[in-house]
């Protein structure tokens, strides 16, 4: 599963750096969500109950003249994964904001060099997204 909060994560690093728009973290804190909660990741139509493996890495630091090493462990999913969410901005983020429907776009499409979730500088988590209308009652 992922959490919004993952989701949101990327959509500000995303924004960070292919907007070019001040303070643009501040407005998707204030102006976008992502809804449900819980997402949950799904392969040929079935919700995933376990991850397709681990990726361990070494981390590395410098801290006061003592070199430290930790091991970071990272549940992954094999490509063909697929997840759902709806992302939700209130008009003023629109207009006052800045996040239209152009720049949330342009902030996806960051997800095919950048990723999401851990280790994404290591080239993990890179996606491909549709949109999908919601009809509104």
């Amino acid at each position: 599963m992922l959490l919004d909060q993952m989701v949101r994560g990327f959509l500000k690093e995303a924004a960070t750096a292919v907007l070019g728009t001040w303070g643009v973290t501040g407005k998707i804190d204030k102006w976008l969500f992502v809804n449900p909660r819980i997402i949950p990741l799904t392969r040929d139509g079935a919700r995933l109950l376990v991850p397709d493996g681990k990726e361990d890495r070494p981390l590395r630091a410098d801290v006061q003249g003592i070199k430290i090493v930790a091991i970071s462990s990272s549940e992954k999913v094999n490509e063909g994964t697929q997840f759902e969410y709806d992302l939700v901005v209130f008009p003023l983020g629109q207009t006052k904001g800045g996040l239209t429907e152009d720049a949330i776009c342009t902030m996806l499409d960051y997800g095919k060099y950048q990723g999401m979730g851990q280790f994404r500088n290591g080239s993990f988590g890179r996606f491909t997204y549709t949109i999908t209308e919601k009809a509104t009652a």
